[in-house]
Order: structure tokens, then sequence, then C-alpha cells
């Protein structure tokens, strides 16, 4: 699959959960299949701005362990406010593309980690998620 994770790193999760946020990240790394021909991993992290920290088409990323290695590297810091639209947006124009790495032939999967409290500037979902090109969409609140 081409898996696109998308983190919220916004001051309204505590320093502590931010922490466990990408704990869990690198646990759900190491319960893939990640390999070249096998699931492929496109990382975004949120907060005022959408930032892609990784594509499916970063071959150097088609391991375990550079996945693990990235997300150690990501600061810790947050920032302010939540705009999950944008990682939304970010998703599907930069991760679900052939630019993006995308393959046909393999499901898109996307999971948003986050608090749930986007901003209330957002772009309203019912707006965005249509534009998606992923066959399963789950969202994990914490």
């Amino acid at each position: 699959m081409d898996l696109a994770i998308l983190v919220d790193r916004t001051r309204s999760l505590s320093e502590a959960n931010y922490k466990l946020l990408k704990g869990f990240v690198a646990q759900l790394i190491d319960g893939l299949n990640i390999g070249r021909d096998s699931t492929h991993v496109g990382l975004i992290f949120f907060d005022s701005k959408a930032k892609v920290i990784s594509t499916f088409a970063d071959e150097s990323l088609y391991t375990k362990d550079a996945l693990y290695q990235l997300v150690e590297k990501i600061s810790d810091r947050r920032y302010k406010p939540t705009r999950t639209d944008k990682a939304l947006i970010a998703a599907n124009n930069k991760l679900f593309t052939a630019e993006g790495g995308d393959r046909p032939k393999f499901p898109n999967v996307l999971v948003i980690l986050t608090d749930g409290k986007t901003n209330p500037a957002s772009k309203p979902f019912a707006e965005i998620t249509p534009l998606l090109k992923v066959s399963v969409n789950f969202e994990f609140n914490l």
C-alpha cells in the first residue's frame, strides 16, 4: 500500500503527548512490510502549515530503519494553529500523485493523527475529502 500519515504537531497537544504520537508513528512503521515492492510511507506533519517530510517516491526511505531515523529527527517543537485541512490538501497534491510516487496498482491509505481540534478558519472537510484519491480513510483522535 501507499500509506500517508498526517501528524498534528500543534500546541494543543502536550509535549508528552506529542512525543507519544511520534513513538506511535514508529510503532506503526514497525508493523508494516516496508520495501521497494511493498508498503511506501509518506509523512506530513502539520500545524498552521503542512510540511511534507517524505513522499512515496523517496527511495531512501524504503526501509524501516530509514523511516525510524527520519521520525526521530523531526523536531519536538510544536506550533499553532491546527490546520488539518492544509495537511489533507498536501496529501492530495504532494503524495497521492505520480510525482509523489503514488502507485496506481497499490491501495492508498490515509491516517490522520490529531487531537481532532482543527482551527475554525480551516476549510470544511466536506470540501476537501472528495478530492482525495484514497481507498481507505482512517482517523485516530488522541
